[in-house]
């Protein structure tokens, strides 16, 4: 009784997040939400053209070494998913370039897909990782400082 009581709360929550979090839900489960891993943590639209597939990690190297250059060091390796339609990020709640999850992933939109927009919301999570987590959730600074070091 107790197994089945529990399996039940963990299904509840599973779908609870999936509905409330889907950019959550799928940064833990991308391939769940359509998207392909190609290396390096990173996680592409499973529809994604060849070329532009091809282009993903050179992308994402050149905009972790801007974040490297600016901390010193990259602290952890947040997944990254990388839409190639507008259909695929509004799923996920999408609304801007890209959104950084905390300091454990990043999701990329169509629009976002470039060295400056993956840098800014890779900056924005080595931020919140040496900050913390409870720092973070609590804005214990403010907004401009988040956006304007990602600048």
């Amino acid at each position: 009784m107790r197994l089945g009581l529990l399996l039940f709360g963990l299904v509840l929550a599973a779908l609870g997040v999936h509905v409330a979090f889907p950019a959550a839900a799928a940064a833990g489960c991308p391939s769940c939400y359509g998207f392909a891993d190609v290396g390096g943590n990173v996680f592409v639209e499973r529809s994604m053209p060849p070329e532009q597939r091809a282009a993903t990690l050179p992308l994402v190297n050149a905009a972790r070494d801007r974040v490297r250059g600016l901390y010193g060091s990259l602290s952890g390796n947040p997944r990254i998913l990388i839409c190639s339609t507008e259909d695929c990020y509004g799923r996920l709640g999408g609304r801007s370039r890209g959104v950084a999850l905390l300091d454990q992933a990043l999701i990329l939109s169509p629009r976002g897909t470039d060295v400056v927009i993956a840098a800014h919301e890779l900056s924005q999570i080595q931020l919140h990782r040496r900050l913390g987590c409870l720092r973070t959730l609590s804005n214990a600074w403010p907004q401009w400082f988040d956006e304007g070091l990602a600048v």
